[in-house]
């Protein structure tokens, strides 16, 4: 006997597994044309320092083999498989260089393509589940920009959270430096003490830049790389000074004093300003998340009356002149609640 009810779940079991087949089909397309396009693709070789990184060149601690081997053991797979892939496939172009400044910048051990291959993994599967769930294409559409751009933007505040943490250290390191100098210690020997009495970050960057001595690598050249690899303006000044000092003389010992009140002095000044502006600050987050909690609230409590903005043209018109709109009157707020200094 023909049952609709039965025929209903065959056609709609039917329909569920057409669709994986499809996006497993596309996916092998594309992982099988972009192995095809990797074999003409010239590899660069290795540098001194890529070679070194796994020693501890980054750290100055070295690795035993036991450690090294667990390492590889963590890059098999196919998370693993896929980094290796896009390695291969952005070297010598630059994206991997600077994906790896950001992560070093940001304080994590992970590779550059390690990094791209979670991401684009992450954001494969997650705009799956969500067209597979919602079948929505705008909801989908705006899940996948959100699961694109979160990771930087996590990224970002942990460098900031690093670069902050780095300026809180780097006054009293400038301090110790100088009473090693006055007691008759060389620029090396007191920087080695700042890498064992300090915490890291500070004392991971120091330590990097005392190795890079030892290496061979002329100690001006070594705080310049340290310098730009923070990217910190403090620490630019602190290298400027030095290699002034050691151009036409003068106490390094007071100059580094004076470098660390003057920092103190300005990390003064910016907690007086950032705390007469938050005020400013606070009203401008609320605004900006007011629309997006009354957005929630509406689709749980009142759904039908809501979905009218996303179902219907009138509706999409306004959510896109909405948007353009917020978004100007966010970079607006964020000027006027934001002071130079």
């Amino acid at each position: 006997m023909f049952d609709s009810k039965n025929y209903f779940y065959l056609a709609l079991f039917n329909i569920w597994w057409i669709k994986l087949i499809v996006y497993a089909v596309v996916f092998a397309g594309v992982t099988l044309l972009l192995c095809s396009f990797i074999l003409f693709i010239p590899v660069r070789r290795p540098t001194l320092k890529d070679k070194a990184k796994p020693y501890g060149f980054k750290t100055g601690e070295g690795v035993t083999g036991e450690e090294l081997k667990e390492r590889e053991e963590e890059r098999k797979g196919i998370l693993g498989w896929i980094a290796r892939i896009i390695s291969k496939a952005a070297s010598g172009r630059g994206i991997i260089e600077l994906f790896d400044s950001k992560l070093e910048r940001a304080g994590m051990s992970i590779k550059a393509s390690e990094f791209i291959a979670i991401h684009v993994s992450g954001v494969m599967i997650i705009s799956l589940l969500t067209y597979y769930l919602s079948k929505n294409l705008i909801l989908t559409a705006l899940i996948v920009i959100l699961a694109v751009l979160s990771p930087f933007l996590l990224l970002n505040i942990k460098t900031s959270q690093r670069l902050k943490k780095f300026h809180e250290q780097l006054p009293d390191a400038l301090q110790l430096i100088s009473g090693s100098l006055k007691a008759g210690y060389s620029f090396s020997q007191a920087m080695s003490m700042v890498v064992e009495e300090s915490r890291p970050p500070l004392s991971e960057e120091f330590r990097r830049t005392l190795n890079e001595v030892r290496m061979g690598i002329p100690e001006r050249e070594a705080l310049e790389n340290t310098a730009g690899r923070i990217n910190s303006e403090y620490l630019n000044w602190t290298v400027t000074a030095v290699n002034v000092q050691r151009e036409i003389g003068g106490n390094l010992a007071e100059l580094m004093e004076t470098i660390a009140g003057t920092i103190r002095e300005r990390d003064r000044v910016m907690n007086r300003i950032k705390a007469q502006t938050s005020e400013g600050r606070l009203s401008a987050i609320i605004l900006i998340i007011t629309p997006f909690v009354v957005a929630i609230l509406m689709f749980i409590v009142n759904r039908e009356y809501i979905k009218l903005l996303y179902t219907t043209k009138p509706g999409l018109i306004m959510l896109l002149f909405s948007g353009v709109m917020m978004i100007i009157g966010i970079i607006w707020t964020v000027k006027v609640s934001s002071i130079k200094y």
